[in-house]
């Protein structure tokens, strides 16, 4: 498997993990278009089935840092699909005019890494124990699902 479609798998079970649905390389269809995604997240909110949430996740497995243009190209589908927030996942960082873009919108600039910190470091041994809580397999270690 090529780096830039194991990132996006990674990701994809990363947020399966928290107990949503995502699927890598969906198209979502859009007011203007279809628009092929890396990863759809979907999750109910407040265990509501009808009340769900839509956000759409673009992984970017780069050398160099990210830049405002795809940030603004992820605000666009995210407006256009309806999606209530998208993110955007670089582990090389991200240049200065996309942090200030981002902060305007309802944009996450984040990596892999960051969203692992503070959660157990195992791949693959997670498991849902009960309403809002994971535990590790591995290690044990229990962790609180806060949303």
């Amino acid at each position: 498997m090529t780096a830039w479609r194991d990132y996006q798998e990674s990701t994809a079970y990363f947020f399966r993990v928290l107990g949503m649905d995502a699927n890598v390389g969906e198209r979502v269809a859009g007011a203007r278009g279809r628009h092929d995604v890396d990863v759809v997240v979907r999750t109910s909110r407040a265990g509501i089935e009808h009340i769900e949430q839509l956000w759409i996740v673009e992984c970017k497995r780069w050398r160099r840092s990210v830049s405002k243009l795809h940030v603004a190209a992820l605000v666009s589908i995210v407006q256009d699909v309806g999606a209530d927030r998208g993110f955007l996942m670089s582990e090389t960082g991200f240049q200065p005019g996309a942090f200030k873009l981002a902060s305007l919108s309802n944009i996450t600039l984040t990596s892999l890494t960051e969203l692992k910190e503070g959660c157990c470091p195992h791949e693959r041994t997670i498991v849902n124990t009960g309403t809002g809580f994971l535990t590790c397999t591995a290690c044990g270690m229990v962790q609180p699902i806060d949303w």
